[in-house]
């Protein structure tokens, strides 16, 4: 009961943060510009991610403390890891760091993390149990790194980020329930609310925008708890993977046809499936509820894979077959290089 209390308590908290920080924005200036490369109109608040950490760093102590975990270090080890990255992207939404500064620290923080949470030497497929030594944590590091960097590449509609984050992170916590991690799990659920209480501002059309401060928290929140299922709770990884599969398929795939293409890779561009569909007419809404639809499939093959381990590799490939379904269908429709 005490932990739905919470939980309740932080939705509204997140929601009077959320009004107090618009109102404080506004007269700070801190508002994204729109440009020839945005999907806005109107300038816009960023930076409202900032409650993410603000409010889920002491939610998680209390609970924590309530529940008597054993496991401070891997705790200290996301949320000290989650408000650093949290930190460098209010710097960055601010126009106050460099990228080079802000991927050494993103770096920095995820050899920390992978080693604090004892590395990921081995990984579960099934019954399978995959061996990849020093090669599975050095992976692990490039895992938190880009999916830290992808959640941001991937916040530019509205609400498309904050369906994602409660789609994955939710279902986690089911993940973390079932494998004895209750705590795990209400963590995980108490990240979902307050973003839930997000949403209602960055609904189409978006009063506020969660900026680098939120996507990357909580794509680093999205790396670490797969990292530390897989390590703690033999949660395989690639349901996470699967899970995750919308985000990291457009992300992964636009960037490698970038490279291919020889463009530079930090800038801004318009690239990204759900972009070009936005090109074509697709409003905010529409593409983050065609997000949420297939998000929910996802949900469907990650927990089939869980109660019925044998049958992840095939879930695995069909969610890649989808994504590439999905992705060629796009480009017939809008290709890449009229982005």
């Amino acid at each position: 009961m005490l932990p739905i209390i919470s939980l309740l308590i932080l939705f509204g908290a997140s929601l009077f943060i959320l009004k107090r920080y618009l109102r404080w924005a506004e007269g700070a200036g801190i508002w994204d510009q729109p440009n020839h490369r945005s999907s806005h109109r109107q300038p816009v608040i960023r930076g409202g991610g900032l409650v993410f950490p603000v409010l889920i760093a002491p939610l998680a102590v209390s609970l924590a403390l309530l529940m008597k975990i054993t496991m401070w270090w891997q705790l200290s080890a996301l949320l000290l890891g989650g408000v650093a990255i949290a930190w460098v992207g209010w710097q960055d939404d601010r126009g106050q760091t460099s990228t080079r500064n802000r991927f050494l620290i993103h770096l920095i923080v995820s050899i920390v993390t992978v080693s604090v949470l004892g590395g990921l030497g081995s990984i579960t497929l099934g019954k399978l149990a995959i061996n990849w030594g020093l090669l599975g944590s050095v992976l692990a590091v490039v895992a938190l790194v880009w999916s830290i960097n992808l959640f941001n590449f991937m916040d530019g509609v509205d609400g498309i980020a904050g369906v994602e984050a409660i789609c994955v992170i939710g279902t986690g916590g089911v993940l973390f329930y079932f494998s004895g991690g209750e705590f795990w799990a209400w963590f995980c659920w108490g990240i979902c609310t307050s973003v839930l209480a997000f949403l209602w501002f960055n609904w189409a059309p978006a009063r506020l925008f969660m900026g680098d401060v939120g996507s990357g928290f909580l794509g680093f929140t999205i790396a670490t708890l797969a990292i530390l299922g897989q390590t703690h709770y033999e949660i395989s990884v690639f349901l996470w993977i699967i899970l995750y599969a919308l985000f990291w398929g457009d992300a992964t795939l636009t960037l490698l046809r970038r490279l291919i293409r020889g463009e530079t890779i930090y800038q801004a561009h318009r690239s990204h499936a759900y972009q070009r569909l936005h090109l074509v007419g697709w409003s905010h809404q529409r593409i983050s509820l065609a997000v949420l639809c297939l998000n929910l499939l996802f949900v469907v093959f990650s927990l089939i894979g869980y109660f019925y381990p044998i049958s992840l590799g095939i879930l695995l490939l069909l969610t890649v077959f989808v994504l590439l379904g999905i992705y060629y269908l796009v480009e017939r429709r809008v290709p890449m290089r009229m982005a």
